[in-house]
C-alpha cells in the first residue's frame, strides 16, 4: 500500500480501530465547503481507516466516493484544500499514476497518540489478566498471537477464500491506484464456493483475475464502475471461458512486468506455477 505506514509500535494484528477522525478536525471543519468535507472523509477512509498517513487516489476515485460527478470540482477542491492546509501534496500526478496527498501534521499527531494510548490499554489489560491467572508479569512473558501467514508466504496449493480475496485485492490495488474495500462475509462465501464447487483450479482463479482486473473496462455488458469480487462470481460464466480460452497464446501477446511469472520445475507439474511479483497490500 501507498504512504507512510504507522510506525511498529503503532501496529498490532488485534488493533482494530477502525477509521479514526481527529477531534480537531471538527473544530475547523466550519472553514470547508460542502466538496472540501467530501473529499476530506473520503482521504481519511484512504488513509487512517487503511493505517497510513498519507496515499495516492485519482478523481475518478473520489468523484466515484464522494458523489460528485465534475472532475473540475474535484480539482478545486483539492486545491483549497492544499491552501488551507488541511493536506499537502507529497508528489505530483501524472497521466499514468494519481498525485500522493498527505494529511495534515496535527491530525497525524493526533492519530498516533490515539493509537498509542489504545496499545498502552491492552497491554495493562492483558497484564491485569496474566496476573489473575496467578503469573508475574514482571518474570513470564505475555501469551503471544499466532501470527497468520500472508498468501505471498504460501503455496498456492494452500490458499482458501481469504488467500483469494487478498490477491484479488492486490492485483486491484495495483491497476485501479486504490485500496479495494473491505472485504465481506459475503465475498468470503462466494470465494469459499468457487473453490469447492466449481471445476477451475486455484491457478485458473488467478489467472481469470489477472485477466479481469486488467479487461474490465472492455468486458462486454459489465456496469460501469470499478471491478468487485461480487460482479466478477455473477460474470464468471462468461469471463472464465474468455480468459482461459487459448491461454498460452494470449500470454505471449499481453507479457509485461506485472504478468511475468515463472515455473519451478521440482516435479514439472502444473501446481509448482507462482507469480513472480504480487505487488498491492496484503
Amino acid at each position: 500500500m501507498n504512504g507512510e505506514l504507522y510506525p511498529d509500535y503503532l501496529k498490532g494484528e488485534d488493533l482494530v480501530l477502525g477509521c479514526n477522525i481527529p477531534d480537531s478536525y471538527f473544530e475547523e471543519r466550519g472553514k470547508l465547503t460542502l466538496v472540501e468535507r467530501e473529499i476530506m472523509t473520503t482521504l481519511f477512509y484512504l488513509t487512517y481507516g487503511f493505517n497510513q498517513f498519507e496515499v495516492a487516489v485519482s478523481y475518478r476515485y473520489l468523484c466515484f466516493q464522494t458523489g460528485i460527478s465534475s472532475h473540475s470540482a474535484i480539482s478545486n477542491g483539492l486545491s483549497s484544500l492544499l491552501e488551507k492546509g488541511f493536506i499537502t501534496r507529497v508528489k505530483k500526478g501524472s497521466f499514468k499514476n494519481p498525485a500522493v496527498y498527505r494529511m495534515k501534521e496535527a491530525y497525524n499527531q493526533e492519530i498516533k497518540e490515539v493509537i498509542k494510548q489504545v496499545r498502552d490499554n491492552e497491554k495493562q489489560k492483558a497484564i491485569e489478566e496474566l496476573r489473575s491467572w496467578g503469573g508475574d508479569s514482571e518474570k513470564k512473558e505475555l501469551p503471544k498471537k499466532k501470527k497468520r501467514r500472508s498468501f505471498k508466504e504460501k503455496h498456492i496449493n494452500e490458499w482458501n477464500a481469504n488467500d483469494i480475496l487478498y490477491y484479488f485485492a492486490s492485483r486491484y490495488y495495483e491497476f485501479i491506484g486504490v485500496p479495494y474495500p473491505s472485504i465481506t462475509n459475503k465475498e468470503r462465501g462466494l470465494a469459499k464456493k468457487l473453490i469447492t464447487e466449481s471445476e477451475y483450479s486455484i491457478l485458473d482463479i488467478i489467472r481469470v483475475i489477472d485477466y479481469y482486473i486488467k479487461n474490465y473496462e472492455t468486458i462486454p455488458n459489465h456496469p460501469k464502475s470499478y471491478p468487485s469480487w461480487s460482479i466478477f462470481w455473477g460474470w464468471r460464466t462468461s469471463i472464465f471461458p474468455t480468459a482461459l480460452l487459448g491461454e498460452e497464446k494470449k500470454v505471449e501477446q499481453t507479457q509485461d512486468k506485472n504478468f511475468a511469472r515463472e515455473w519451478k520445475d521440482d516435479d514439472g507439474g502444473e501446481d509448482d506455477w507462482v507469480p513472480t511479483d504480487w505487488g498491492g497490500i496484503e
